[in-house]
């Protein structure tokens, strides 16, 4: 096999370091390393460490405002801590928050550009896609959720929602919601912003991307997969001055709605999430509906993590109905930060897609949004990436770049 006109601007010995830090960052937002406590505070102090160093003993430099704006964020969650200390808050709480936000800012200091970073996601997404693909579709040949074999054990470590629904894909997370959030992210940087592959191995990855939200069976993954395709059919009609390639996008978009139209009728997991009387609607459905009474009582520093408080505040209003958790990550960061916290996180994610992503900001952010108003998860390390921002580090020497074109195997 031959790899020709690529250049892999990262050192190779660090690729595959890289590499697996990308994996352990993204499954610690609500994969099976959340479930365990131990890990999921050792494995953070291990990777903030290891790339502080690196930091110190590479001779990189800091840009003097990003490391003010990153001490400025750690105090700041501190300070909600020693707000909240009377009401009974844990210290690890708050002291993982830290431990994890400086983990990824010295982290993506091993990325000279955006472009490096989508690279490197897109691949690492790939990979998890295909296992998750793979492994799914032997569970329904041989069901190793009622396996108690090392294959089993392995199997409900890496798919936690599929032990109790094995009807969808949830990858390494406890649901498929969350899943498909990590792939459509992938499929957009593949699509939109990653205009140095060949076309065949972008589309060779959209496939499998799309593949893989196809059988997570979440209807929100459902419609952001296909206003991705849509947007992407769009810009190729402006793009491309050929004729039949405008013919052929011109009849690829319908196709695209009515098979996601099939789907939705055809599928029961996803049809019913249309109708009000369905558990995923009517959580969803409560949460927007006391967004505003939280909001007020919850003030600008909201009620605390794991507090009786915020306990009592989730039960006055009705948060996750039937014993469920919050659904809607705007509602849950406010009750536990406050709309002080919210308001920070959501603009400097902002700022960040528009500096870094010129082209299409509006499209990554309203994905961002989306993301939010569908899952309870916002302080993780995928939104952390953004939070923090592209070329906020500098490099003090240049990094030496592999030249692929005359390595063959």
């Amino acid at each position: 096999m031959s790899l020709k006109g690529k250049t892999i601007k990262i050192p190779p010995k660090m690729l595959i370091a890289n590499g697996i830090a990308m994996w352990v960052f993204l499954v610690m937002g609500g994969g099976f390393l959340s479930d365990m406590p131990v890990i999921n505070i050792v494995i953070p102090i291990s990777l903030l460490f290891i790339y502080f160093f690196r930091t110190i003993f590479r001779h990189r430099s800091i840009f003097r405002h990003t490391l003010s704006f990153i001490f400025f964020c750690c105090v700041y969650i501190m300070m909600l801590y020693f707000y909240h200390i009377s009401e009974g808050v844990d210290f690890k709480d708050y002291a993982n928050i830290v431990v994890i936000f400086l983990a990824v800012f010295f982290y993506m200091g091993e990325f000279k550009s955006r472009d490096d970073f989508i690279g490197l996601y897109t691949t690492v997404i790939s990979f998890m896609c295909i296992y998750s693909l793979v492994i799914f579709l032997m569970n329904r040949v041989f069901d190793f959720t009622a396996s108690s074999t090392v294959i089993g054990t392995l199997y409900k470590m890496w798919l936690g929602q599929n032990i109790r629904l094995y009807t969808r894909n949830a990858g390494p997370f406890w649901e498929a919601g969350i899943w498909q959030i990590y792939v459509n992210f992938a499929l957009l940087f593949n699509l939109l912003f990653q205009s140095e592959q060949t076309s065949k191995r972008r589309w060779i990855r959209a496939i499998i991307y799309c593949g893989t939200i196809l059988t997570t069976l979440s209807t929100t993954g459902y419609i952001v997969m296909a206003g991705i395709l849509l947007w992407k059919m769009i810009c190729v009609m402006k793009d491309v001055r050929e004729h039949r390639m405008r013919i052929f996008s011109l009849f690829l978009i319908p196709v695209i709605v009515i098979i996601g139209l099939t789907v939705i009728v055809s599928n029961p997991v996803v049809s019913e999430k249309f109708q009000d009387d369905n558990l995923s609607y009517n959580r969803r459905e409560n949460d927007w509906v006391v967004i505003l009474p939280i909001v007020e009582e919850s003030g600008a520093l909201g009620k605390g993590m794991g507090t009786h408080a915020r306990s009592a505040l989730m039960i006055k209003y009705g948060i996750g109905l039937n014993g469920g958790g919050n659904s809607v990550a705007y509602s849950s960061i406010v009750s536990i930060h406050g709309w002080l916290t919210l308001l920070l996180f959501m603009f400097r994610v902002l700022w960040s897609c528009k500096k870094a992503f010129s082209e299409y900001w509006y499209i990554l952010y309203a994905l961002f949004l989306v993301s939010w108003a569908t899952e309870p998860l916002m302080f993780i390390p995928l939104y952390y990436f953004f939070f923090i921002g592209f070329q906020s580090q500098t490099v003090s020497e240049k990094i030496p770049s592999l030249k692929l074109d005359k390595v063959t195997a």
